[in-house]
């Protein structure tokens, strides 16, 4: 999985100097704020005002900086294009290139499935670089898209190595990139059969987002049913039905507060997560828990997804 580039706003969203582009960056920085919130009315009208001022806005003196803030904004608000055009502008102004900026526009030629094009733009941020595990971690993903899965394990292996000399050092900062490239390991070594070896990094990994969930659960929990369907599935795939059962109904648990308020968001990850329990139940010729799934079958249902988790 590669992040998206510009879902969560930081400080560093603010080094836009560029003075129209100043005053865009506060107001796509508060459509972050509403969204957290969950002000769908708020966040509606200010993208809009947003997409307004881009489309005025002067480009005069633009710094690389403020193509990359301009590029980030236009991606947080799906124009991908727009997104493709301004990362471009920002990487011919960086003299030697910029690694932060090529692995932002790898994201987004990910995001649209332009996965060659992704792969050699994160090779050439792995230049400037070298041995960086966010850089490693999508390259292993896309090339794992592109069906190329013995090349896509190396670098996966090498970014859990990497994130766990991180997470060592700095565990606050570190632990779930580390929980996300072990999530990531499990599935590139089960892609290749070796089912048998993926089960420890994905053990680790719901070890890992357990922990984190526990702290900040509205953070981490969809995190950890992931991690918990992933799991599920590689212990069915290795006829340990038994085993796999309970993980499979604890991801669906852990994954429905989350569905259940904002359903749109999290269908995705609930249809395939509600499909592995289903097929748990199925194995082992028990009914699935009603009391549980009932809820969100009927959500499913509303949404015009019911069929296809094999309800």
């Amino acid at each position: 999985m590669v992040e998206n580039v510009a879902i969560s706003a930081s400080g560093e969203y603010a080094e836009a100097r560029h003075p129209q582009l100043t005053l865009i960056t506060s107001e796509w920085m508060s459509t972050q704020e509403a969204a957290a919130r969950r002000e769908p009315g708020r966040l509606d009208k200010k993208l809009r005002a947003i997409m307004k001022f881009l489309d005025v806005a002067t480009k005069e003196g633009m710094t690389a900086e403020d193509w990359r803030m301009e590029a980030r904004i236009w991606a947080s608000l799906g124009e991908m294009d727009k997104a493709l055009q301004y990362y471009s502008k920002a990487i011919e102004q960086y003299k030697g290139g910029d690694a932060s900026s090529l692995k932002e526009q790898g994201d987004v030629f990910y995001s649209l499935r332009r996965y060659e094009e992704a792969v050699g733009v994160y090779h050439r941020a792995l230049k400037l670089l070298p041995g960086d595990p966010a850089l490693l971690n999508n390259l292993g993903s896309v090339l794992s898209d592109l069906g190329r899965r013995e090349e896509a394990l190396a670098p996966a292996q090498e970014a859990v190595a990497l994130y766990r000399e991180l997470a060592a050092r700095r565990p606050e900062a570190f632990r779930p990139d580390l929980a996300g490239s072990l999530n990531n390991l499990a599935n590139r070594l089960s892609e290749l059969g070796r089912r048998e070896e993926a089960l420890a990094p994905a053990q680790e990994a719901v070890a890992l987002r357990r922990e984190l969930a526990a702290r900040q659960p509205e953070a981490f929990r969809p995190d950890l049913a992931g991690s918990l369907n992933n799991l599920a599935a590689f212990l069915s795939a290795l006829g340990r039905r038994e085993e796999a059962l309970a993980p499979a109904q604890e991801a669906v648990a852990t994954l429905a507060p989350h569905f259940l308020a904002l359903p749109p968001a999290f269908a995705p990850q609930m249809r395939a997560t509600v499909g592995t329990y289903l097929g748990a139940c199925r194995a082992l010729g028990r009914e699935p828990h009603a009391a549980l799934l009932g809820p969100v079958l009927e959500v499913l249902e509303a949404l015009g997804t019911k069929d296809s988790v094999g309800a």
